[in-house]
């Protein structure tokens, strides 16, 4: 289970491609992850499980930052996997 106590992150950005490619790495390889979104528009995080569909349409939502995290046993696994790209 990732928590704020074990969480290394991965990824800072705006929806796009680049997301998109870190989130199909990690799935990919069976790293487990947890995804946040932070919003101008909202003071509340969201888990991976509700990732909203901009992430694959892409409309580039310049108010919206998402946040990928894994766990710390893993950390220099997928950090590798993403540099490499998969």
């Amino acid at each position: 289970m990732i928590t704020i106590w074990n969480q290394r992150e991965v990824f800072i950005g705006y929806p796009s491609q680049e997301l998109k490619s870190a989130i199909d790495i990690l799935s990919e390889n069976k790293i487990k992850y947890k995804c946040r979104v932070f919003s101008d528009s909202s003071a509340h995080f969201f888990n991976s499980k509700v990732l909203s569909m901009d992430v694959f349409n892409l409309n580039n939502d310049s108010s919206k930052i998402y946040y990928i995290y894994v766990h710390s046993r893993v950390y220099d696994n997928a950090i590798a996997l993403l540099k490499n790209e998969g």
